[in-house]
C-alpha cells in the first residue's frame, strides 16, 4: 500500500498539488488499499507463529496456499485457503475485480517476494480480466 501513495504522491507533486493536498489525498484513501497476499510456503507461517507444525505439513502436503489480508487498523488478518498455486494467483485478480473502486483510474501495483514470472501472469491475468489504468510489478 505505501508503494502507491508514493507514486500518487510524486503523480500528485509533478501536478504541481501542495504538501496539504497529498496530506489530505492519503488520509482520505489509506483505508481504500486492498491488500490480498497469497504465501506460497508455509514454513513462514510456522515460522511466525501463526500456524503449528502439523498444520504447516499437512497443508504442504494438499497443496494449500493459504491467503492474507490486512484489515483497516493496518494488523495481517487470516484469509481464505486456496489449493494450488494457479488458483490463488486467480484469486488476486478476482479479489481486484471483486473490490476495486473505479478500477480504469487505478494503478495497480503488485509486490513479489522472489516470484516474478508469477507476479507477471498475474499482471497479464489482470489486464485481460479488468480495466485498469495500469499495471506496475515492484519486489
Amino acid at each position: 500500500g505505501e508503494v502507491s501513495f508514493v507514486y500518487n504522491a510524486f503523480e500528485m507533486i509533478k501536478n504541481g498539488s501542495s504538501i496539504e493536498e497529498i496530506v489530505n489525498f492519503v488520509e482520505e484513501n489509506k483505508r481504500r488499499i486492498i491488500h490480498a497476499i497469497v504465501v506460497d510456503d508455509l514454513n513462514h507461517l510456522k515460522r511466525g507463529g501463526r500456524i503449528s507444525g502439523t498444520v504447516a505439513t499437512v497443508g504442504a502436503l494438499l497443496g494449500i496456499k493459504p491467503t492474507l489480508k490486512i484489515d483497516d487498523e493496518g494488523k495481517v488478518i487470516p484469509g481464505d485457503k486456496i489449493k494450488g498455486r494457479k488458483k490463488a494467483l486467480k484469486y488476486l485478480v478476482q479479489e481486484l475485480k471483486e473490490k476495486a473502486i473505479n478500477p480504469e483510474e487505478q494503478v495497480i501495483f503488485i509486490c513479489h517476494a522472489d516470484c516474478l514470472s508469477e507476479a507477471e501472469d498475474v499482471k497479464k491475468m489482470i489486464l485481460e480480466e479488468v480495466k485498469v489504468k495500469d499495471v506496475l510489478i515492484n519486489s
